[in-house]
C-alpha cells in the first residue's frame, strides 16, 4: 500500500501489523511503475525531484559520485523541461513527468568525494 500524500509505502502482515517501509527507494518506483494511475503527480515530487538534479549538478562538480554522469543529469534536465514546455500546451504528460521522477529518484551520491588534492595524493602514490 502506498500514500501519495505522504510519500511512503506500508506493508501488512498478520503477525506485525501495518508496518511503515522507511526507504524512500519503494515510494518511487511504485511512482514509476504506476504513472498513468493518477491524475496528478503525488505532492511535492516534482519539487524534490528538481532540487535533487540541482543539488547533484553542484555535488558533481565537487567531485561526488553519482549513479548519472553530468552529461546524463544534464539530458534527464533537457527531458523535463521538455516535458513541462509540453504541459504548458496543454498537453497530457503526467505520465512520462512520473515515470522520469521514478526512475531517476531517489538522487543520492553513492560514493564519497575525492578532490583534486585527494587524487593527486593518490596518483602520486601510484607507480606505473
Amino acid at each position: 500500500m502506498f500514500s501519495r500524500s505522504l510519500g511512503l509505502e506500508y506493508e501488512w502482515t498478520e503477525e506485525r501489523g501495518l508496518q511503515v517501509k522507511n526507504s524512500p527507494e519503494y515510494f518511487w518506483s511504485h511512482v514509476a511503475e504506476y504513472p498513468s494511475h493518477h491524475p496528478e503527480l503525488p505532492p511535492n515530487t516534482e519539487a524534490a525531484f528538481t532540487r535533487a538534479l540541482a543539488n547533484a549538478r553542484i555535488a558533481l562538480t565537487e567531485g561526488a559520485i553519482f549513479p548519472f554522469s553530468e552529461f546524463q543529469i544534464n539530458q534527464i534536465i533537457a527531458r523535463y523541461e521538455n516535458l513541462k514546455a509540453l504541459q504548458s500546451q496543454g498537453k497530457n504528460v503526467i505520465p512520462s513527468l512520473g515515470w522520469l521522477m521514478g526512475a531517476v529518484m531517489p538522487l543520492d551520491a553513492v560514493g564519497r568525494t575525492r578532490s583534486n588534492e585527494e587524487l593527486d595524493h593518490l596518483m602520486q602514490k601510484m607507480s606505473f
